[in-house]
């Protein structure tokens, strides 16, 4: 959804997408935090040399609450 906005030069606010799903802002907001800190054990991970499957065992992304 944020990238078929995007490809059309728009954004999706937090408050839009709370909307759109019919989740709260806090939801929204809590899964963007867990994706971030996902995204960032990943990066570190890779940019320190591990392979796809070491990076996949050592980040762990965090499980959906």
């Amino acid at each position: 959804m944020l990238r078929e906005a995007d490809k059309q030069g728009g954004t999706l606010a937090e408050t839009d997408l709370s909307l759109i799903l019919s989740c709260s802002l806090r939801t929204i907001h809590k899964n963007i935090d867990r994706y971030l800190g996902d995204f960032e054990r990943v990066h570190f991970c890779l940019k320190k040399g591990l392979s796809a499957e070491e990076t996949a065992f050592a980040a762990q992304p965090s499980k959906s609450r």
